[in-house]
């Protein structure tokens, strides 16, 4: 059994899940350890399609019916309606049933959400970049056009990298608020990037009981994430997936 986080307030009308390392299913010939998910790795494209044909038949997921997009550590959010591959892209939002959303990542933070008052779900790609280009409050936004309230939203926050392992130089603290910059501890300014996307639900009025936040570190979790801040070019990397059922 391939092992994920299923999130706790994502689940009436929905699959959702954030796929762990899984080293016990790890290929002949695989370059990296585990069910890594990435094309843009060291694995083949053979090994990766592998791995994720595994995955996806362990969560009865038709493979032909999930986007996938060309992630840039930006902040542009498209709406999708068909199964394809998306160039420059770190979000995806649809309201079509059985259309899955994916996001990969080592170390940044993936966020999906369902929006029950509008249908909409969502996956986006979150690192510094991403959360510095506010690419969270862009959904939001683009969700309250749509006519939402935003008060029956809910959205996970998937493992990152911590605070404590997060080490920036001026330049990047710079661009986030003190509230969220750690330069006391550290030799050099440490980020803390679910603080900052908390405070960015916080602006549009999203409760704490709408949120799950996932507070493990994957660079500290060796076991269960890979991190490209730990590994370098040798690092997998892990899916958050959505889809609306």
């Amino acid at each position: 059994m391939i092992s994920v986080i299923e999130p706790k307030l994502i689940q009436t009308g929905v699959k959702a899940f954030f796929s762990l390392k899984n080293e016990q299913f790890s290929q002949n010939g695989s370059k990296i350890i585990g069910l890594n998910l990435g094309f843009n790795t060291l694995d083949s494209k053979e090994t990766v399609q592998n791995n994720r044909m595994l995955l996806f038949k362990n969560f009865g997921i038709q493979s032909n019916s999930v986007v996938f997009c060309n992630q840039v550590h930006g902040a542009t959010i498209l709406e999708v309606s068909t199964p394809e591959f998306i160039d420059s892209t770190d979000g995806l939002i649809t309201n079509k049933k059985n259309l899955g959303l994916c996001i990969l990542v080592a170390d940044c933070a993936a966020i999906v959400f369902h929006d029950k008052e509008s249908g909409y779900i969502g996956a986006l790609h979150a690192g510094w970049r991403g959360t510095k280009g506010r690419i969270l409050p862009k959904a939001l936004e683009m969700l309250k056009d749509k006519g939402s309230s935003l008060k029956e939203i809910n959205l996970f926050i998937s493992p990152c990298i911590s605070t404590a392992k997060f080490e920036v130089g001026n330049e990047v603290a710079d661009e986030f608020p003190e509230i969220v910059v750690n330069r006391i501890d550290f030799e050099k300014p440490h980020i803390d990037i679910r603080k900052m996307l908390v405070l960015q639900l916080d602006e549009f009025g999203i409760q704490k009981e709408q949120i799950e936040v996932n507070d493990q570190c994957t660079f500290e979790e060796k076991s269960n994430f890979y991190s490209y801040r730990r590994e370098g070019k040798q690092s997998g990397r892990l899916m958050a997936y959505i889809q609306l059922v």
